[in-house]
């Protein structure tokens, strides 16, 4: 606060004089206020930038640093940061050069996709943004509770490459994949494996395989496993095989319902194909308590094999060549 000092003085006569000043105190740092970024994940890269800063006597500056520069800041703005975690630093000083900062720690994910990778946000809609040739084991791991994955009319292509998986998740609850096109990958178009309450919906699923990379050749367009797991409104179906080159060749399968798939169901699906081998079976349903109604087999050596028939319900089915 503001002070005056006043001195005095005499000399040996007894006269007296006296002087003032009048100064202030001032030790009291800016109020730093972060509207955003915020401590939680972000489903962009681009992040938006807001905070305020305030002190009695006036503030001179204000600054982030993001990382990896200090950024002036004069209001609210924006920056893209790469995906992953990030800590911000927000700085103020005020008229007598008092600095205050404060800290936010967040991370972002871009949910729009254009290339292969892994999804880790729960409780998120990721959305395709292009098509994709996948190079990779698997293109898509859902590897959170309660991810869609949306791919918006576009498609995934894994080039019929023997090892190569589509769309996986594993032991999670509540996935759903939907709306796009999962072409030609050697082992498995989408894998749901011991999920729960997990959907598979208005897929174009083409089976393909080139065995020429060598190793075993025995793709399925979509297997389930798990509880209350459903494919339903989609087309499945054979595309081309060539197995020269593989190590071993075992059975295309259009859909597979494994052992441990309870209470999962498929319905008003369309199986095409599967006829490249005398085993081969457009719908394999090893689970029980399963549901099939109003399905549509074309042209497969054996439309619908099964091996477990402990309480499944099928109805509406209708086989054709």
């Amino acid at each position: 606060g503001s002070s005056t000092w006043k001195v005095y003085a005499n000399n040996s006569a007894g006269t007296q004089n006296s002087s003032s000043v009048t100064f202030f105190v001032d030790s009291v740092v800016p109020i730093i206020n972060v509207s955003s970024p915020t401590n939680t994940t972000y489903t962009s890269t681009n992040i938006s930038v807001n905070f305020t800063s305030s002190d009695l006597n006036g503030i001179s500056a204000r600054w982030f640093y993001n990382g990896s520069a200090n950024i002036s800041y004069s209001g609210i703005t924006s920056t893209v940061v790469p995906q992953g975690s990030h800590s911000f630093i927000f700085y103020s000083n005020d008229t007598t050069n008092n600095l205050n900062s404060t800290s936010v720690t967040f991370y972002a994910e871009d949910v729009s996709l254009t290339a292969c990778q892994n999804l880790t946000i729960a409780n998120t809609i990721y959305r395709l943004a292009a098509n994709i040739t996948s190079s990779q084991t698997t293109c898509f791991t859902l590897s959170e509770n309660n991810i869609t994955l949306d791919m918006n009319g576009y498609n995934i292509s894994g080039a019929g490459h023997p090892s190569r998986i589509g769309i996986s998740g594993n032991s999670f609850r509540d996935l759903t994949v939907l709306n796009g096109s999962v072409l030609d990958f050697g082992s498995t178009g989408v894998s749901l494996t011991s999920t729960t309450n997990s959907t598979v919906k208005s897929l174009y699923v083409r089976v393909s395989i080139d065995g020429s990379p060598g190793g075993t050749c025995a793709p399925t367009g979509v297997s389930l496993t798990g509880t209350n797991s459903s494919l339903i409104q989609s087309i499945v179906e054979e595309g081309t095989y060539s197995t020269t080159g593989c190590g071993l060749v075992g059975v295309g399968t259009g859909v597979s319902v494994g052992s441990g798939c309870t209470s999962c169901s498929l319905s008003s699906n369309t199986i095409r194909g599967f006829k490249d081998d005398s085993s081969a079976a457009g719908v394999s349903l090893g689970a029980s308590s399963a549901t099939l109604m109003n399905n549509i087999y074309f042209n497969s050596s054996q439309g619908l094999v099964l091996t477990n028939v402990i309480g499944n319900f099928i109805s509406g089915d209708y086989f054709k060549g």
